[in-house]
């Protein structure tokens, strides 16, 4: 095996493309915020939150990060993995199974709502999707109607009649995030989070009205309704038992607080006169509602993971527990429920190498190795257990896997689909990063720095030598004989590593941020800076490395190919592209905001850019300006770039940066529109140059004046293009 590319540090299987007709255009769903940059694929899979049924073919739906695995659970001791292809573009918050039409609906987060055709299960096809929901965060179906708890955007009502085209029809702002919901009858009940209860008339789905609300003492998450009663997953406050019987005046009528409430509950449902609930670490309890103004306690699982969400099937309790996977709960016995099996999924993806056809992933739970052969559809071959994982580097056939505490682990991959762990090599402190160099792994330490482990017999690694750094070493990447260190609030550390057996610190250069991650190219090095952005520093005399420029924006990750650096990072998961050409002038030339997750470290190979991201496994872009490019990065396909908000939602004390970039020197107007049609404020009105520009906005309207909470449009205009975005602003 042949690592190719591989510098630096530390992105569903999606609809197949089509040739590209203008390339920057990205094909399949359009809503994400894209610059000369296209969206390839991603194997998503991440932490685990909410899962359906398939009651005649025994089948589970397993929402973990962004995609879903498939269980065959007619032997509920043995679950097994029947399909991985479900692939979406977000978090897979919420799953609705239509028995009859065997359709999956799935609550997307970012990316709205999907809909999958799994008649078949090895290849499952992708519907449609409505992407004008901006933050699907679970779904029912009735009929032809989907009714989504749009998190932040309150209630949305999309018609499915036409699977392949579903559309959003009627909309209403609630007071917080909607989170949970259910259906009885012509009404629809939200747990709205901070505000409790929401109840819904969608008589008429076009105008749905709320006709009831009760505001919970902490934050409702989840909600499952029987007969008259409302059960509400009230986090901190336990489980809230809530009269319906009059929509309009809800009344608590019991409550049940678990003996670990500061975990939190998240999830409920309901069979005859028990209610389960997943109460966060403290596991599953089993509540007693027969008579619901005196709920409770029967019975109760600890669990040694987050228990989140849950379905029932029977006398079985299908338990999403982050951090661990799948957990199968008999429940025939609501005194004393046992496990009946376990299923460990991958959780968070911190790190990614690309050897040839292959992605090797570092998660809490390992190594996991990605076939990567079309990138439109990637898939599992195999992981190995190896430890805690925050990085890893290949060469050949080995696999070099930082293991947290259990130190470097070594791995044998010439064999994907079972990789074997040959040995382990404790280091002094926690093994956080890691390069390999001429028959030695350069571990980063954490508080121990730079440990170099002479791995040329990989059953029988020894370290060889070492050196302290000035805080901890968080990153490290070796070019010729020295080894450049990414040391957190010691900033860049420069290692003479020409002998291994003594490695001496010759330079450094301090950063302002928190120094997490390091790319070289030539003389230049790249330091992923956290909150201090992108450094590029000098190092060409590495006893003076010299900061020359730097890149103003939160980066985790950083790599560096041709003239192009790839940064990583953001809670709302960004990709950016600079041309440093000139290293002492980056420009930002191309980006991709609104990742399904936040981005932590990245690979790129072949001009495409392999992103690990927290909860959503492998993300895969493709940098636009590398065919047919100049070498200066230009392009002749240069377009208007308009980025969501940040935050979004916002409040008007805190306000939020709208960003926008444009291809050449244009009269730009930006507006802000009130959901009658009215400009309420101007944010520019000016001739501005071609590149990235910014505003802020409070929240306020021309005169001066706060504005009521709710859904704004924010449109931009130039001579020739416009865009528009929804925004939402909030108390």
């Amino acid at each position: 095996m042949v690592c190719l590319f591989l510098m630096g540090s530390a992105i569903d299987a999606a609809e197949p493309y089509p040739d590209i007709v203008d390339r920057n255009i990205e094909n399949g769903c359009l809503w994400f915020d894209s610059l000369n940059v296209r969206f390839m694929g991603n194997w998503p899979f991440g932490n685990p939150e909410r899962s359906a049924y398939d009651i005649a073919r025994e089948l589970l739906y397993f929402g973990s990060g962004g995609g879903v695995y498939v269980f065959d659970v007619s032997n509920p001791a043995n679950p097994v993995v029947l399909s991985e292809a479900i692939h979406t573009r977000g978090n897979v918050r919420g799953l609705t199974y239509d028995q009859s039409a065997q359709i999956l609906y799935i609550a997307d987060d970012i990316a709205g709502i999907e809909i999958w055709d799994v008649a078949t299960i090895s290849s499952p096809v992708k519907l449609g999707f409505c992407p004008d929901l901006d933050d699907a965060q679970d779904v029912v179906v009735v009929d032809s109607f989907a009714y989504v708890a749009d998190g932040y955007y309150g209630f949305s009502v999309v018609n499915i009649a036409d699977p392949t085209n579903p559309f959003e029809i009627g909309t209403l702002t609630l007071r917080r995030r909607a989170l949970g919901i259910a259906c009885a009858d012509s009404f629809v009940y939200i747990a709205d989070e901070d505000s409790g209860l929401s109840i819904i008339n969608v008589a008429n789905p076009t105008n749905p009205q709320e006709i009831g609300h009760y505001d919970t003492p902490h934050r409702a998450y989840d909600i499952a309704i029987s007969d008259t009663f409302a059960y509400i997953a009230d986090a901190d406050s336990g489980l809230r038992i809530i009269n319906v019987a009059d929509p309009s005046n809800p009344v608590e009528v019991g409550s049940y607080d678990p003996p670990s409430t500061s975990y939190g509950v998240y999830g409920v449902a309901l069979a005859d006169t028990f209610a389960y609930i997943t109460n966060s670490y403290a596991g599953l309890r089993i509540v007693n509602i027969a008579d619901p103004t005196n709920p409770f306690e029967t019975g109760a699982y600890t669990s040694t993971g987050m228990t989140y969400g849950i379905t029932l099937v029977d006398t079985l309790a299908y338990i999403s527990e982050i951090w661990q996977g799948l957990r199968v709960i008999n429940v025939s016995d609501p005194s004393h429920p046992t496990q009946t099996s376990a299923y460990t999924t991958p959780t968070n993806a911190y790190a990614v190498v690309v050897c040839d056809t292959l992605a090797l992933l570092s998660y809490c739970e390992g190594l996991f190795i990605i076939n990567i052969t079309d990138l439109s559809s990637p898939y599992e071959m195999g992981h190995s257990y190896v430890g805690y994982s925050y990085d890893l580097d290949a060469h050949d056939t080995i696999a070099y896997v930082c293991a947290g505490w259990a130190g470097l682990g070594i791995v044998d991959i010439s064999d994907p689909s079972n990789p074997s762990i040959l040995s382990y090599c404790n280091t002094s402190n926690y093994c956080q990063g890691v390069g390999y160099a001429h028959s030695f792994a350069y571990v980063a330490d954490r508080d121990s720095g730079l440990r170099v482990i002479n791995v040329s017999d990989p059953q029988n690694p020894f370290e060889t030598g070492s050196c302290l750094t000035s805080d901890e070493a968080y990153d490290v990447v070796v070019l010729d004989t020295f080894a450049y260190v990414a040391d957190y609030q010691g900033g860049l550390r420069v290692i003479n590593v020409a002998d291994p057996s003594n490695p001496v610190e010759t330079g450094f250069c301090d950063t302002p941020g928190y120094a997490f991650g390091v790319a070289v190219s030539d003389t230049i090095a790249y330091i992923a800076d956290l909150s201090g952005g992108v450094r590029i520093i000098n190092v060409a005399d590495p006893s003076n490395p010299v900061e020359i420029s730097f890149f103003d924006r939160y980066t985790n990750g950083v790599a560096v190919s041709d003239s192009f650096a790839y940064i990583s990072g953001g809670h709302y998961g960004q990709l950016r592209i600079l041309n440093v050409v000139d290293p002492s002038n980056p420009v930002e030339v191309a980006r991709y905001i609104s990742m399904p997750n936040s981005a932590n470290k990245l690979a790129v190979s072949n001009h495409v850019a392999f992103v690990a991201s927290s909860g959503c496994g492998l993300q895969i872009y493709e940098n636009l300006l590398t065919s047919g490019s100049e070498e200066n990065g230009s392009s002749p396909h240069l377009i208007l770039s308009f980025s969501q908000n940040r935050p979004n939602p916002f409040t008007s004390k805190r306000g939020t940066t709208i960003e926008y970039s444009i291809p050449k020197t244009a009269l730009v107007r930006l507006y802000i529109y009130n959901t009658l049609g009215q400009r309420v404020k101007t944010l520019v009105n000016e001739i501005q140059t071609t590149g990235s520009h910014q505003v802020i906005w409070k929240g306020t309207s021309d005169s001066g004046k706060a504005l009521a909470p709710g859904v704004y449009f924010c449109k931009i205009e130039t001579s020739d293009l416009s865009a528009t975005k929804k925004i939402l602003l909030v108390n």
